[in-house]
C-alpha cells in the first residue's frame, strides 16, 4: 500500500484560509440577520407586533394588494380584483400565508435582504481590508436602519427600514442588482454564474418588469469574460430564456384574467409616462433643492449624502481594478437614475413624503463605495492630479450648480394688474373654482396658488390630489403625466412636468377643487424657473446654519 504523505503547513494554511472565509461570511450573516430583526420588531408599522389587532403596513395600498394577490393565487381565485401589481413579489409570499398569515413576507425579505449584505460585503473584499468592508457595509447599507431624520432620508445609503423592510416588490430587484454585481463586475463570469444571475433577473422581472432594463446592463458585464463570439451568444441566451419564460407566464395571465396584454396597472403608469424633458432640472429637483417651482422646503438627498461629491477618482480607480467592468454598474446606475427621474409622477414632495428614493436606493452604496476609495486608495492608483481633479471636480459640480423661479406674473383679485382672476365657491357641492386670463401667451414651469389662510384639511393636495384639476388653454392636464402637486402652509404648488400643451405657454387656466371649505384666493403666482449659479451653495450654507442652531 502506498503511503500518502500530505504538506501539513500547506493543508494548515489552507484549512484555515477556508475556515476564516466561512467564520467571516457567517458573522456578517447573523449580524445582518439581528439588525433586519430588530428593524423589523421595532418599525412603527410593522403589523401586529406590540398590539396583536395592529394593522400597520397592511392596511396601505400596495401592501394589502400585495397580500391580496398572495391570498388569491394560494386558493387558486386569482381575479381582475386581486391581480393588481405584477404577480412576482405576491408569489413569493404563498408558501407563509398559513404560518405567518400577518407577516408572509418576512422570511423571503429577509432572505434577500441577508444575500444583498454578503453580495455587497463580498464585493468590497476584493478591494479593502475585512474590517474596512464589514464598516463600509454596515454603514452603507445596515446602519439607516436605525438613523431617523426629519424628513426621512438616507443618512447613509441604503434604507434599510424603508426599503427592506416593509413589503415592496423593489426588494427582489435589489438582490438580483447586488448579486449580478458581485458575480459578474467582481468576479470572472462563466456559465454558472450567468445561470444563477440571469435567474435572479427573471424573478425581479416577474416582481417588476420596467426594472430589468438596467439589470441587463450589469449582465451584460459578465458577457465580456466570455472568449468567443459563440459564447457570448450563449450568455445571451442564457439570459433570455428565463426571461422569455416570465414573459410569457405574464402575458398568458394577463389575457386569462383581462382578456388583454395590458393589465389596469399597466395603463395606469402609461398614463403617468416618462419624459427626459427638462431632465437637468429634474435631477437637480431630486438630488439638490425642491424648492424652486416645486416649493418643497426641506433639504434632499445630497446633505444626506455629501461624500457623493468624492466619487469620481473612486469611480476611475473601480473601472482599472475591474478591468472596465465596473463602467457597465456606472451605467446601470445611470439608466435606473434616468428612468426613475424622468417618471413623470417623481417629484421632491414624493421622494421624501412618499418615499419616492425606495425606486433607486441601491445605488448609493456602491458610490458610497466609489468614495470609500477615492480617500484611501486613488492618490496612489490613480494618481495625485487625476484624484485631486476628480474631487474638485465633484465639489464644483454641487456648488455652482443651482436653479431660481422667477416670478413672470402675478394675477390678483383685488389687484388685476397682470391678468384677471376668478374664483367661485359652491357651498352645496363644496367644489372651488377659479380662472385666469392673461394678456397673452406666456411661458412657465409652474404656479403658485396663493390662499388667504391656510386651507382646510381636504385641500391638503399630499393626500387629496384626486381632487384638483387643470385645464390649460381649453386642454385637460392630467396629474402625474403633466403636472405634480405640492402644498406647504398656504399655497398650492403646481409643478409642469413637460412643456405644458408642447408648446411651454399658456394664456388661461382654469383649475377646480372638490370637498374644500370656503377657501378664499388670495393671488395666482405664474412662475418660471431660471439656471442661477451657486444657488444651491447659498441653499445648502443656510441648511448647515439652521442644523447647527438646533
Amino acid at each position: 500500500m502506498n503511503k500518502i504523505t500530505v504538506n501539513q503547513p500547506y493543508l494548515k494554511r489552507f484549512s484555515s484560509s477556508f475556515y476564516g472565509i466561512r467564520v467571516e461570511y457567517q458573522a456578517m450573516a447573523v449580524m445582518a440577520i439581528a439588525a433586519y430583526l430588530i428593524a423589523y420588531v421595532s418599525y412603527p408599522a410593522t403589523p401586529g407586533i406590540w398590539n396583536v389587532d395592529f394593522m400597520g403596513w397592511l392596511g396601505w395600498s400596495d401592501q394589502t394588494r400585495y397580500l391580496e394577490s398572495a391570498t388569491a393565487i394560494a386558493h387558486g381565485s386569482l381575479s381582475s380584483d386581486t391581480y393588481v401589481y405584477p404577480l412576482g413579489y405576491p408569489m413569493l409570499a404563498v408558501p407563509f400565508l398559513r404560518w405567518l398569515p400577518r407577516h408572509p413576507f418576512l422570511i423571503p425579505n429577509l432572505f434577500f435582504s441577508v444575500g444583498i449584505v454578503l453580495a455587497f460585503y463580498a464585493s468590497c473584499r476584493k478591494l479593502i481590508t475585512r474590517a474596512e468592508s464589514a464598516a463600509l457595509t454596515f454603514f452603507l447599507v445596515i446602519l439607516s436602519a436605525f438613523a431617523h431624520t426629519r424628513p426621512p432620508a438616507p443618512a447613509a445609503g441604503l434604507i434599510w427600514s424603508d426599503s427592506l423592510i416593509v413589503p415592496w416588490n423593489l426588494i427582489p430587484v435589489f438582490f438580483a442588482a447586488y448579486l449580478a454585481t458581485l458575480l459578474l463586475v467582481f468576479n470572472t463570469a462563466d456559465f454558472q454564474k450567468l445561470w444563477i444571475v440571469s435567474l435572479a433577473i427573471a424573478l425581479a422581472f416577474f416582481a417588476r418588469p420596467p426594472d430589468a432594463l438596467f439589470l441587463g446592463v450589469v449582465y451584460l458585464a459578465g458577457l465580456t469574460d466570455l472568449k468567443s463570439i459563440k459564447h457570448k451568444m450563449q450568455g445571451a441566451m442564457i439570459l433570455i430564456v428565463p426571461s422569455s419564460v416570465v414573459l410569457a407566464i405574464v402575458l398568458i395571465s394577463k389575457w386569462a384574467i383581462f382578456h388583454s396584454l395590458l393589465s389596469p396597472y399597466d395603463r395606469g403608469i402609461g398614463n403617468q409616462g416618462f419624459s427626459l424633458y427638462d431632465l437637468p432640472f429634474k435631477f437637480y429637483a431630486a438630488f439638490f433643492d425642491g424648492l424652486p417651482i416645486h416649493g418643497y422646503k426641506e433639504s434632499v438627498l445630497f446633505p444626506q449624502m455629501p461624500w457623493l461629491m468624492l466619487c469620481i477618482p473612486g469611480i476611475v480607480l473601480l473601472g482599472k481594478v475591474t478591468h472596465g467592468k465596473s463602467w457597465f454598474l456606472m451605467t446601470s446606475i445611470a439608466v435606473c437614475l434616468t428612468i426613475y427621474v424622468s417618471f413623470n409622477a417623481q417629484v421632491p414632495s414624493n421622494i421624501f413624503d412618499y418615499h419616492g428614493y425606495r425606486y433607486f436606493v441601491w445605488v448609493f452604496p456602491y458610490l458610497g463605495l466609489c468614495a470609500y476609495l477615492t480617500l484611501t486608495r486613488s492618490l496612489r492608483a490613480v494618481g495625485r492630479g487625476k484624484t485631486v481633479v476628480g474631487i474638485i471636480a465633484g465639489v464644483l459640480i454641487v456648488f455652482i450648480i443651482g436653479w431660481k423661479e422667477i416670478i413672470v406674473a402675478t394675477v390678483s383679485p383685488s389687484m388685476p394688474l397682470f391678468g384677471n382672476v376668478s374664483q367661485l365657491y359652491n357651498p352645496d357641492l363644496r367644489k372651488f373654482s377659479s380662472e385666469i386670463s392673461l394678456p397673452g401667451a406666456t411661458a412657465a414651469n409652474g404656479l403658485r396658488i396663493v390662499f388667504s389662510k391656510t386651507p382646510s384639511i381636504n385641500m391638503q393636495v399630499s393626500t387629496d390630489w384626486h381632487n384638483f384639476s387643470l385645464i390649460l388653454d381649453g386642454k385637460e392636464q392630467r396629474l402625474y403625466r403633466d403636472y405634480n402637486l405640492y402644498q406647504s402652509d398656504n399655497a398650492v404648488h403646481v409643478s409642469f412636468r413637460n412643456a405644458i400643451n408642447q408648446s411651454g405657454k399658456f394664456r388661461t387656466a382654469v383649475f377646480q377643487y372638490d370637498k374644500t371649505e370656503e377657501p378664499s384666493l388670495d393671488k395666482v403666482l405664474v412662475l418660471k424657473k431660471q439656471f442661477a449659479p451657486f444657488a444651491y451653495s447659498k441653499r445648502l450654507i443656510a441648511y448647515i446654519k439652521t442644523g447647527l442652531q438646533l
